[in-house]
Order: structure tokens, then C-alpha cells, then sequence
């Protein structure tokens, strides 16, 4: 739990954490669960620290049953 207060870079916190354990080798897939109304503002954040780092992010739309199977795969096959 990052329990900061509001401005106290959890969110860079939560992405340099998941960052590093990828780096060390000890998690392959990093996920982060972020809630609608602050994603562009995480992916923002995300591009400004790590600006090389391949990030997959997907919408309600991707979700969709007719494209989960497409996006489960790309989950599934691709270095994130």
C-alpha cells in the first residue's frame, strides 16, 4: 500500500518499483492496475521516467469480448 499524501509521486514509485524488479530479472511482465480517470496522466508519467520502456495500455474497448482474445495474446507474447 502507497499511502502518501496527494502529490508524493506514488505513482512514480509504483513504476520505478516495477521497473527495477524487471531490470533484476525477478518479474517479467510488470502490471499496473490504474483507474480510468488517472491514465493519461500515468502514461504521461511513465514515458517522462522511462522513455524506452515498451508499455502496453488498453481501454475498456480492448476488453470487449470479441477483442480479449487479441489482447490476452499480445499480453501474452510481447516484452512489456
Amino acid at each position: 500500500l502507497l499511502a502518501h499524501a496527494v502529490g508524493a509521486d506514488k505513482t512514480l514509485e509504483a513504476i520505478a518499483a516495477g521497473m527495477e524488479l524487471k531490470r533484476m530479472g525477478l518479474i517479467h511482465r510488470p502490471m499496473y492496475v490504474v483507474p480510468n480517470a488517472t491514465l493519461p496522466t500515468w502514461q504521461d508519467q511513465f514515458a517522462k521516467f522511462y522513455p524506452g520502456a515498451r508499455v502496453l495500455v488498453f481501454t475498456e474497448k480492448d476488453l470487449a469480448k470479441k477483442n480479449r482474445q487479441k489482447i490476452m495474446a499480445r499480453i501474452a507474447t510481447g516484452s512489456w
